[in-house]
């Protein structure tokens, strides 16, 4: 909803947190709903890209990926981390090594993470610019 209503939706941005945040906190969200929420932060994060600790945030979307429960929403992680890379590369260049073995493993999975031609693209400009 962040992503298509984003100036509707602005309102209810720190509600929203909060939710999604209680996902986490049960022990009894599995892996899919995790990997849902982390969609959603991650579409929140480019789409608004509101003040929060957006370290801490890349850390924990790194060690979570690949997605094996919801992994539709790889192709959404990959949009914010390319969102953060653009915006601040020291956010995202730590993690050089370990995106490029993510890449390599996404790339074999193309249809499995819903990979668009236009992500791959993007993803092999990121790529290059890591090793820039």
């Amino acid at each position: 909803m962040f992503e298509k209503a984003t100036h509707a939706m602005g309102p209810y941005l720190q509600d929203a947190l909060v939710n999604i945040k209680q996902i986490f906190e049960h022990s009894s969200s599995d892996k899919a709903c995790k990997e849902n929420a982390v969609g959603a932060i991650c579409r929140i994060i480019y789409t608004i890209n509101p003040p929060m600790p957006h370290q801490v945030f890349v850390d924990n979307l790194v060690k979570m990926m690949p997605f094996s429960g919801d992994e539709e929403e790889e192709s959404t992680a990959w949009k914010c981390l390319i969102f953060l890379f653009r915006t601040n590369s020291a956010l995202v260049t730590p993690y050089r090594d370990q995106l490029m073995k993510l890449m390599e493993n996404d790339f074999k999975n193309i249809k499995k993470y819903g990979l668009t031609e236009e992500l791959q693209t993007a993803l092999r400009e990121l790529s290059a610019q890591l090793y820039a």
